[in-house]
């Protein structure tokens, strides 16, 4: 499917169909009955990216397990785990989803044929990352050992850092759109997926931008120190 006809479908909350399977996202309201601490651990547990699973199991550099290797192989090892990765299809598919040690998860009835395969898993995971704005990680590698000490110590800081900065959490960017929005209210606001809710604070953040630019210029800012986008224009951010 073309970017442009998915970016519409996640505006819009339509289900994106991956081969035979169908992926709707859920909406704050969906979200709100499992628990948006228990939504973002399913969405962490089915988005591992390989040098996440790399980094967890000490493998060497030139090693490497896909995300749907991985967690088929835990389904394997362990009860509780395949359990817990189940709910999370589950809940992402809102189907009954089994596991197969052949190789694979069925969606609802085997004879259907509608499975999730080492073949169209990390599609899968890409559109279900597009749909609740999960960014996918960059991954830069280093050439030689004093560039990875550096990343090492890099992401050390990182660490420490972050632990200090004040992050707006769901709650925040739900009163915020709430607060400002014509429209979106704490009385609707349920209704819409996170792709809508991010996207329409993402625009509003915008719009204030625009205005408070153009106030700048008409009180005599200097105007090469101003970039004036309009708010309507394509959101990068």
């Amino acid at each position: 499917m073309q970017e442009l006809d998915l970016n519409v479908k996640f505006l819009l909350g339509k289900t994106v169909n991956i081969g035979k399977l169908q992926l709707t996202p859920l909406t704050l309201n969906e979200i709100d009955e499992v628990g948006f601490d228990n939504y973002n651990k399913y969405l962490s547990i089915l988005c591992i990216d390989s040098d996440s699973i790399k980094e967890m199991l000490n493998l060497e550099d030139n090693s490497n397990i896909e995300p749907f290797e991985y967690l088929y192989w835990n389904c394997k090892q362990n009860d509780d785990t395949k359990e817990l990765i189940l709910n999370t299809l589950n809940l992402f598919l809102k189907e009954q989803v089994y596991f197969y040690n052949q190789g694979f998860f069925a969606i609802g009835d085997i004879s259907e044929g509608r499975l999730l395969t080492y073949e169209n898993y990390n599609y899968f995971i890409d559109i279900l990352r597009q749909q609740n704005c999960v960014e996918k990680p960059k991954t830069i590698k280093p050439e030689n050992d004093k560039q990875k000490d550096f990343f090492q110590q890099l992401k050390k800081m990182k660490e420490k850092y972050s632990r200090h900065e004040q992050k707006q959490d769901i709650s925040d960017i739900i009163s915020s759109v709430c607060s400002k929005h014509p429209s979106i209210n704490l009385f609707n606001v349920g209704n819409l997926t996170i792709y809508q809710l991010i996207d329409q604070f993402k625009r509003l953040n915008m719009i204030d931008e625009y205005f408070l630019n153009v106030e700048s210029l008409l009180h005599g800012a200097d105007s090469k120190d101003i970039k004036l986008v309009h708010w309507s224009l394509k959101n990068n951010n």
